[in-house]
């Protein structure tokens, strides 16, 4: 929960320090919306997660974010959210709003010893590694050449290591799992969500790019436009810049904290 906390609050240090190394002076406030990752709800044991949506809705809150959004229960383990998912995502707000009043109360973790050290920590780490980007020639610099997708999977190949060893312990997942719980993922209904849905063939999107011709005025309007006739960000991109090689980038992959302990059948 503090981790949770401190990683929020340093991230309002970071803006300020962006525009001041921008040469802002008036340092305008950033609006934070907070939601879970789905990375932090292993899908193993439902229950488990519904008490990590909520832990992790509560430090959300405590850490000052302006908005947030508790995903439907169980959201990892059923793909979609569904009737009492959404039921209980909602109650979850309700309850920490109108019963725990966390949010009548202005940054409640400040003079905390350990949020303090945590937020300070988190925000030099994380200003070290945008230095870091800058140096390498910018965001998409290091995404084109695939430095920052390597190192994201060099991290999370190391926390794979510390969970299959139990350094790093996951309740429900590595720690106190409920036997009685499979954990064998149900599969998702197709259409569910976005990731679910089958992509198109080379030869369709090729079809759909010729269709698609370059603006001669408004770009913006070009784009809400074609966004409304169902063209994706890469259809657009390439009408524009006549050059898909131009922002090519390998996507990061998404992981969860379960999948070390995933069944075999499951991997494959």
């Amino acid at each position: 929960t503090f981790l949770e906390i401190a990683k929020i609050r340093a991230l309002r240090l970071i803006w300020k320090g962006v525009q001041r190394a921008c040469g802002i002076d008036a340092i305008a406030p950033t609006w934070i919306h907070s939601t879970v990752l789905q990375r932090s709800l292993p899908g193993i044991d439902p229950a488990t997660d519904l008490l990590r949506l909520t832990t992790a809705s509560m430090s959300a809150i405590l850490g000052g974010a302006d908005s947030i959004e508790t995903p439907g229960w169980p959201i990892a383990r059923l793909g979609d959210p569904v009737g009492a998912g959404r039921r209980l995502a909602r109650n979850t707000q309700n309850i920490l709003a109108l019963e725990g009043h966390l949010g009548r109360v202005t940054d409640p973790s400040a003079g905390s010893y350990l949020a303090e050290a945590l937020t300070g920590e988190y925000a030099a780490r994380a200003w070290t590694v945008f230095q870091e980007i800058e140096a390498k020639g910018g965001v998409l610099e290091t995404l084109t050449t695939g430095w920052l997708q390597d190192r994201v999977a060099e991290r999370w190949q190391e926390r794979c290591r510390s969970i299959a060893d139990t350094q790093i312990q996951i309740l429900g997942a590595n720690a106190y799992v409920d036997q009685g719980i499979s954990s064998e993922r149900p599969e998702r209904a197709q259409g569910a969500s976005g990731q679910d849905d089958v992509a198109r063939s080379a030869a369709e999107e090729t079809a759909t790019m010729d269709n698609l011709t370059r603006p001669d005025g408004d770009r913006w309007e070009w784009c809400l436009q074609a966004a409304n006739q169902g063209k994706t960000v890469q259809e657009m991109s390439r009408a524009l810049y006549e050059s898909p090689e131009l922002h090519s980038v390998r996507p990061l992959v998404p992981h969860r904290d379960g999948e070390p302990n995933d069944s075999e059948s499951e991997r494959r």
